[in-house]
């Protein structure tokens, strides 16, 4: 059995020094200009990538806003990013798409930044007033307060609920598909 443990032992001090010379080596060609640096794009998703955008409003604007979350290879949505939402933009991929709805759980929701006033937290706050999907810009600590044209307020109690968004369009050129 000592025996046994002494060979155990000795392997990994010849790995380890196998990968210490390795790692030297690669040091020296870099320190003599030998290699070039290449950078690897990065590994494609093996499935997943699709796109979902849930509408927000931003509660000290009161303008429209889109958070948009990816599908990864975990077959999950994480965030991704907020999409100020302008006329033309909401013309351009959301109004032909109102068929294309997609449903996302409460756990599935990242930290979210509001892109009109920079507000942010997790996910939204579903204001009890209005109904609508409203940033965190005008909340304190738990207590929360909706946009002026709402007037709601009121302390913010946690609710496991289930998001409604939309697959945007594909982009146009001057109107016509690309």
């Amino acid at each position: 059995m000592a025996n046994n443990f002494m060979k155990q032992a000795r392997n990994r001090e010849l790995q380890t020094t196998n990968s210490a010379a390795r790692i030297n080596e690669a040091l020296a060609l870099i320190r003599l200009g030998q290699v070039r640096h290449v950078a690897q794009p990065p590994a494609p998703l093996r499935r997943g990538g699709e796109i979902v955008d849930l509408p927000r409003i931003c509660a000290v604007h009161d303008k429209p806003y889109a958070a948009r979350y990816v599908s990864g290879a975990d077959g999950r949505f994480h965030y991704a990013q907020t999409i100020k939402v302008t006329e033309a933009l909401y013309l351009e991929q959301y109004a032909d798409n109102r068929g294309q709805v997609w449903t996302l759980q409460d756990r599935e929701l990242g930290e979210e930044f509001c892109p009109w006033c920079g507000g942010h937290g997790r996910g939204s706050v579903c204001c009890g007033t209005c109904g609508k999907e409203i940033c965190y810009g005008k909340s304190v600590g738990r207590y929360f307060r909706c946009r002026d044209s709402c007037g709601g307020e009121g302390t913010m109690v946690p609710q496991g609920r289930t998001h409604t968004g939309v697959k945007p369009g594909p982009l146009t050129k001057n109107g016509f598909s690309t």
